[in-house]
């Protein structure tokens, strides 16, 4: 009896399966550590996130134009023929299924759609030795398996600083590994004001008890970015938020389809706040 598996049949079995037939294949064969190539991590110069103090906490924008940024990064992410490339939801799934569990925990600090300071992913208590450890264990071990799935040789998930002390990810990568890894949507950002207009400072009680309310409801979330997009839109986070006791000033001059740059909302329970989704 004679089977055959084709590509795409291969990339579906487990890490283990895989080793195992290709150890039939070449028996004896031990298996190789990654190469260079596959450890890879091309700067991203002039970095398109703004200053470091910008981008290490701040939040990914809703309407970001995730098309500039793709066309952006396959212009400038090349060091010969590495590329940082996007994935698509079904390669994050693919890519995840054949990862180690380690790999995965770490996966999940970028899929966060922040810069990921190397200090937090090395040393004694971190999950990786030294730059080394972290280049093969997870760079390397990520990228073979993204050019497997993709069936791209040149491709490569990670990208750095030119002082290799910042590493990412390109957003739409983010959004695809959030969804499959299962990963809550970050929660959307506002500014506040009082009643009269006047804006509030974020670390009043107010404020907090606003910022809660929001942190309550969006724990029963389950929309997901829409295609192409790196956030959830304006339009959905304005409408589930009122979907879940928040509600519109209609008052303000802003229209029911909720198409207006500025939207604000209340809560009952905090009815002195007024919050306004921040967006650029």
């Amino acid at each position: 009896m004679m089977i055959m598996i084709t590509p795409q049949d291969f990339r579906r079995l487990s890490a283990g399966c895989q080793r195992e037939l290709l150890s039939l294949l070449a028996p004896g064969e031990p298996e190789q550590p990654p190469r260079e190539d596959e450890m890879s991590m091309p700067s991203l110069d002039p970095d398109p996130y703004g200053p470091v103090d910008a981008h290490l906490f701040a939040p990914l924008r809703a309407d970001d134009n995730a098309l500039a940024f793709q066309t952006f990064a396959s212009e400038t992410a090349d060091t010969g023929a590495k590329r940082v490339i996007d994935i698509s939801l079904e390669q994050a799934r693919e890519l995840i299924a054949n990862v180690s569990e380690r790999s995965q925990d770490a996966l999940k600090l970028f899929a966060a759609g922040q810069t990921v300071p190397l200090a937090t992913l090395l040393g004694p208590t971190a999950p990786y030795r030294d730059f080394n450890d972290l280049k093969r264990s997870l760079v390397g071990a990520v990228n073979r398996r993204l050019r497997t799935v993709t069936e791209n040789r040149s491709a490569v998930l990670f990208s750095s600083d030119r002082d290799k002390t910042r590493i990412r990810i390109t957003p739409l990568s983010a959004a695809a590994l959030r969804q499959a890894l299962q990963m809550p949507e970050p929660l959307p950002e506002f500014a506040f004001f009082d009643q009269d207009g006047r804006e509030l400072v974020a670390s009043t009680e107010a404020v907090g008890a606003f910022r809660q309310c929001v942190a309550d409801v969006w724990t029963d979330l389950s929309l997901r970015p829409l295609p192409g997009q790196i956030n959830l839109t304006a339009a959905q986070t304005i409408r589930y938020l009122i979907e879940h006791g928040f509600a519109m000033l209609e008052d303000r001059g802003v229209s029911q389809d909720m198409t207006q740059e500025i939207v604000f909302l209340t809560h009952p329970s905090c009815p002195q706040v007024v919050a306004s989704l921040d967006h650029p």
